[in-house]
């Protein structure tokens, strides 16, 4: 169960399960329901099984954010949830899950996440329910393009969604460490791909004020579907993402799949598969939660990269290119082997519910 047909990263999650589990030979029937959800249903059009009305003993995979489980489970009725072994596979950005997601968590019977970093934020709400580490299966789904980088200007990629959080995703602080690197030099640019975006007026406004006199840093709004997505993505020589939080980081792990390198915040779920080895991490400073759009709580923390260092391990990316390419070498190895596998069985069998 999840969003099928979105273009969201949740809608994008619930897909490479789906191939996942397919591919291992699972006879898997999906449920989406982007239509009932904000979720802009139908731009993906990804086929599939319909489950919901599937009657009888099974296990259930729900991905959607475990505010929404009841819910979710509620469009599809009592006998459908009857003989099936259901578990939640949430994540979450900051430290802390939210308080009202034990609701969830009392609707399933294990709770799985993408990273280390969320199974703990996961645990204060899991209502003494199993907390268990599933990466994304990244490498089992369509990819982009792994070709050669062309032989142009240094490009660096960064994808997001303002629906996910503006300040959270806090492509202002790219863009300046971006402009602090090389300035309007016609020999790097930016490619920057910011959706959604009129879920936050104000943040558009900044953005485009921060772009203005750099025709370096190209600005794309609009919501792609995958295989769209996939040739919009062209032949980075790097991936970037100076969020403050992260529970994953789809396109990271994306980038790193087909050789790109990624330089990112080194703090949240990206810590865990992002080093000095494969990319770039960049140094940053736990601070409290600032987030005008209201999507978090500000008791929390996230963290405020270092712009001058940004700056500084860009513009070393982009002259040290045996480095890179070394990197990028290790970044491949390294997430084809971590993000191939999503054994459903040995999750539920390690929460006890074969």
């Amino acid at each position: 169960m999840g969003f099928l047909s979105s273009p969201s990263g949740l809608g994008r999650a619930a897909r490479l399960a789906y191939i996942a589990l397919q591919r291992q030979g699972h006879d898997v029937y999906g449920v989406d329901l982007s239509a009932w959800f904000y979720e802009t249903a139908g731009v993906v059009a990804f086929p599939f099984r319909d489950g919901r009305k599937f009657d009888g003993a099974a296990n259930v995979l729900i991905n959607i954010n475990a505010g929404y489980a009841k819910y979710a489970l509620s469009l599809l009725g009592a006998r459908f949830v009857q003989r099936k072994a259901i578990l939640g596979y949430w994540v979450w950005e900051l430290e802390r899950a939210p308080q009202d997601w034990v609701r969830g968590a009392q609707c399933v019977h294990a709770i799985a996440t993408p990273s280390a970093f969320a199974a703990s934020a996961l645990k204060g709400v899991a209502e003494g329910r199993p907390v268990l580490v599933a990466p994304h299966p990244v490498a089992t789904g369509p990819l982009p393009p792994r070709v050669p980088p062309p032989d142009g200007p240094f490009t660096v990629n960064a994808v997001m969604s303002a629906a996910s959080g503006f300040a959270r995703k806090n492509p202002i602080a790219l863009v300046r460490a971006f402009r602090m690197a090389f300035g309007a030099d016609a020999s790097a640019r930016l490619r920057l791909r910011v959706t959604n975006l009129d879920h936050y007026p104000v943040g558009e406004a900044q953005l485009n004020a921060e772009i203005v006199g750099f025709p370096n840093i190209e600005l794309s709004t609009q919501t792609l579907d995958d295989d769209v997505s996939m040739a919009w993505w062209g032949a980075p020589h790097l991936y970037a993402s100076l969020h403050r939080a992260e529970g994953f980081g789809l396109p990271m792990a994306e980038a790193m799949c087909v050789g790109v390198p990624v330089l990112a915040t080194d703090w949240s779920a990206n810590a865990e598969y992002v080093d000095d080895e494969n990319g770039y991490p960049v140094r940053a400073t736990l601070t409290p939660v600032v987030d005008p759009q209201c999507k978090y709580d500000t008791a929390g923390r996230w963290a405020d990269p270092d712009i001058e260092h940004a700056a500084a391990r860009l513009y070393e990316a982009a002259n040290d290119v045996s480095k890179r390419q070394a990197k990028g070498e290790v970044a491949r190895e390294m997430a084809m082997r971590r993000f191939s596998t999503f054994d459903l069985d040995a999750l539920y069998d390690r929460a006890n519910l074969l």
